[in-house]
């Protein structure tokens, strides 16, 4: 204002004053009487705007100036913080690439769905005439296409040869999900070519960097894909990984399946479940609308057909299966570590809670006396929040890392291959600093709302030794709460650990230790098969490090087929006489060394010979689980049955062998038999065929030995796949060694951060009662006296938690029995060593203050007040 307003202003001021008015009334009156009055009050507003941020930034610097005097306590709360909020936020991270982040590159993936079948069907495959149903016979969708899950293929020939992940689709694929190569173009109609296609084919990202090096002029390459050549026309964008969790390295066109004669008649048969098919859904069209277009379409196809659909309907689902409402595996295995990590957070910030609640009780004369000179409880309170909010944001900056750490061991047990699960979106980084400030405001919550309670008198009276019940009881309910939760987490993980020791064990009836096994891609040419197979025996036989090889048609746990046996006298037959027409079981078609070789037994009766070949008399071998199907008590031998049809010849049972695993641990021991590899009754009928391999020492140091030695110099070999029969085995042991693993690392760092818990109690404690320590000592108290009286105080909690942890054990343990393996979910053996491994640690870390006490000199100790 100027100065004539000014002075106009001051007169105001001053004639109101000698009305009676204070100085402050007549100022705002005056300005009042200018019409200034809400200036005022704005400014007053601002001013206050200002203060409350420069306390803001003052309370700050007092935050960082106190965990400076205290790096020691600083860097273990951010330290355990770091481990609560990264192990959360790794999981967050996988539950967000399952259920909530698109898959990269996709467009509009709300739009997009699966189609599945929905009825007494229970596999989600689908013939190519179903999609081609709904592809031409609906009107809620603005594309159909579909595509042949992964399979593994050879790229190359020879020694160089390597497998790689191939996905068939139609050309409707790409332009559906909205996705475009970075180079090149993705194949046509006319190349998807039903049943004939074009040998085209589009490379992933990761192949044209590693074996193209991004070469401008990859595309019009040709590569060769299993025994076919195809022209590169186009690269798939970075990261770009298709529908599935899993990796894909070529996309090849839908049509090339019928390259290999005995998948020709695919496209035209509707019994073959091979295809899954994905839609965009038109704007505004519901799922429930589209569920009733699909399966009217996918119905009317079946009538056509002449077929009878069986009541069958058509189901849509999201387009990730892991986000279908019925749970996948891998959702239900996330969400439930899900639910282990967050038990760890909560073990942390208890941690942290109390490792505060001790300082608070250090600090609580300085408390008072800043209270005394004026600091309102709101403004303590603030403070020590302050402190807190700032240990947690250092935490969630050190939580990232140990979350890159996290995910990249889940990813390899939950999703090996998947390149999404490498990158953090953006929605994991908000979720990790929210979890940040809201872990920072809950530990300070109840100090702070303790350090409000401090008075001034009482704060001055107590001595060293002293602190408030009530923050002792609150110490004490959260060091009780981390044992609790870190006795069910051990619980957990030693009864997978059970679960995957039961199962590495069980008896599969052959040595698999020692097997290899060996198959390679093969043509339609029976011929050359059988000669390339029976090379590569002959080589194989006396080569340095292997005992025994053996010829099949198929491998245990890589392959199987169903072969039907009728006994004799029976031919013809529809209804059952005594017993069953017909067995349809399990066959192989084996070489004399195939029991030998695996480590099978022959019980009764004979193996195989040389002289089991073509033109002598049929034989047999069938295991016992089938001896005791065809004849309660077994006996067997001699009996006659026709195999693969009632017209073919006899053959005789000649032997019983031990039972073995052919394809799952879990279970019974199936039926199955064997006939001579050089009786060809059904051999000519199939194109599989298998190497098994008994190697002198462990298999899986064999395996590139024998590929590359057989592959040495022979350029146009296909891929041998080589590989160690236990590693067949893992995909099934997944579940338990996902469990044992991550069960383990959080249960070990819930008892790394409980057994820090303790020791800081206790270590705490024998602080505070240092001159109840001296005076104790000065009297004659034995060591032993003050030993136990520190460690009485440590493991009382202790054994609260364990008692506390068994109840809660007891009752979760139910949820886990459906998913362990020959193990109870009250396993005696676990329920007695988490209790002893828990009771150790306690001891330790109260045993470890305790000792300390004992060193103390009794004059130092009354002098320390």
């Amino acid at each position: 204002m100027d100065a004539e307003m000014r002075s106009h202003l001051e007169m105001l001021e001053q004639e109101k004053v000698a009305a009676g008015m204070n100085p402050e009334e007549a100022r705002f009156a005056a300005m009042r009487q200018f019409g200034w009055a809400e200036t005022i009050k704005e400014d007053c507003r601002e001013q206050r705007g200002v203060r409350w941020l420069e306390d803001i930034v003052q309370d700050v610097r007092y935050g960082l100036r106190q965990l400076r005097k205290s790096p020691f306590f600083a860097l273990v709360a951010i330290t355990t913080l770091a481990l609560g909020i990264g192990a959360t936020t790794a999981m967050f991270s996988i539950v967000d690439i399952l259920l909530w982040r698109a898959p990269l590159h996709v467009r509009d993936a709300e739009r997009l769905v699966r189609v599945y079948p929905k009825g007494w069907w229970k596999s989600e495959g689908r013939s190519y005439p179903d999609y081609a149903d709904l592809r031409d016979g609906t009107k809620s969708f603005e594309a159909v296409a579909a595509y042949q899950p992964g399979t593994e293929l050879a790229l190359g020939e020879g020694v160089a040869a390597r497998q790689v992940q191939i996905t068939r689709t139609t050309s409707s694929f790409l332009p559906l999900l909205g996705v475009s190569p970075v180079a090149g173009r993705f194949f046509t109609k006319e190349e998807e070519g039903m049943p004939d296609a074009q040998p085209v084919a589009v490379i992933s990202h990761e192949l044209w960097r590693t074996q193209f090096s991004k070469a401008t002029n990859a595309v019009g390459t040709a590569i060769k894909v299993g025994r076919h050549s195809y022209t590169i026309v186009g690269v798939m964008p970075a990261g770009f990984a298709g529908v599935e969790l899993g990796k894909t390295d070529v996309w090849l066109p839908l049509g090339t399946i019928t390259s290999d004669s005995q998948w020709r008649s695919w496209p035209s048969d509707r019994g073959s479940y091979w295809l899954r098919v994905i839609g965009r859904l038109k704007p505004g069209v519901s799922r429930e609308a589209a569920d009733r277009d699909a399966s009217a379409a996918n119905q009317r196809g079946w009538l056509a057909s002449g077929l009878k659909p069986d009541g069958e309907v058509m189901r849509i689902g999201g387009l990730m299966r892991s986000r279908d409402s019925q749970e996948s595996k891998e959702v239900k295995i996330t969400l439930w570590l899900g639910w282990v990590a967050i038990s760890v957070g909560l073990i942390a910030s208890a941690n942290v809670a109390g490792l505060l609640l001790m300082r608070m009780d250090e600090r609580r004369k300085e408390i008072s006396m800043r209270s005394a000179l004026g600091a309102g409880r709101g403004r303590i309170i603030r403070q020590w929040m302050m402190e807190s909010l700032l240990l947690g944001l250092a935490a969630g900056a050190a939580a990232l890392l140990v979350a890159h750490v996290v995910t990249s061991v889940i990813q390899a047990f939950l999703l090996p291959g998947n390149t999404t699960a490498t990158s953090i979106s953006s929605r994991t980084l908000i979720f990790a600093g929210a979890s940040a400030l809201a872990t920072g405001l809950i530990c300070g919550l109840i100090p702070a709302l303790r350090s409000g309670q401090i008075g001034l008198a009482a704060a001055l009276k107590a001595g060293s030794g002293s602190c408030l019940p009530s923050q002792s009881r609150t110490r004490a309910a959260l060091l009780v709460g981390q044992i609790a939760l870190t006795f069910v987490l051990l619980i957990g993980s030693g009864l997978f650990i059970r679960s995957l020791q039961t199962a590495g064990k069980v008896a599969l009836g052959i040595d698999a230790d020692q097997l290899l096994t060996l198959t390679t891609q093969l043509d339609g040419d029976d011929q050359r098969n059988e000669e390339l197979y029976r090379s590569l025996y002959e080589r194989l036989k006396n080569r340095p490090g292997i005992q025994s090889v053996t010829l099949a048609v198929t491998a245990p746990f890589r392959s199987g087929w169903l072969q039907r046996i009728i006994p004799k006298g029976r031919e013809g037959l529809t209804q059952p006489e005594f017993g069953r027409d017909f067995f349809n079981e399990q066959i192989n078609c084996v070489t004399a060394e195939f029991f030998t070789t695996t480590g099978l037994r022959i019980l009764r009766g004979r193996g195989f010979t040389s002289e089991d070949r073509t033109g002598a008399p049929p034989v047999m071998i069938v295991n016992e689980a089938m001896a005791r199907m065809i004849e309660p008590g077994g006996n067997v031998l001699g009996r006659l049955f026709h195999v693969q049809g009632d017209q073919a010849p006899l053959a005789e049972i000649i032997g019983v062998s031990t039972d073995s695993k052919i394809s799952e641990i879990q279970g019974d021991f199936i039926p199955q038999y064997y006939v001579p590899f050089d009786q060809p009754m059904i051999r000519g009928k199939s194109q599989m065929r298998a190497l098994l391999i008994r190697t002198q020492g462990k298999a899986e140091a064999m395996v590139e030995t024998v590929r590359r030695e057989l592959s040495a110099g022979q350029s146009n070999l296909p891929y041998l796949d080589v590989r160690a029969m236990r590693s067949e085995l893992e995909p099934q042991l997944l579940p338990w060694r996902l469990g044992a693993t991550m069960f383990s690392l959080f249960g070990i760092l819930a008892l790394t951060i409980a057994a820090v818990g303790i020791y800081g109690t206790v270590g705490y404690a024998v602080t505070q009662r240092t001159r109840e320590i001296g005076i104790r000592k000065a009297l004659g108290a034995p060591t032993g006296h003050v030993i136990r009286l520190i460690m009485r105080q440590g493991m009382k909690p202790a054994l609260f938690g364990i008692v506390l942890g068994t109840l809660a054990a007891l009752l979760l343990v139910r949820t886990l029995s459906s998913v362990l393996y020959s193990v109870k979910g009250t396993d005696p053996v676990t329920f007695c060593l988490v209790p002893a491994i828990l009771l150790t640690v306690g001891a330790v870390a109260c045993w470890l203050p305790a000792r300390r006490a004992t060193r103390m000199d009794p004059m130092a100790a009354l002098r320390s007040e």
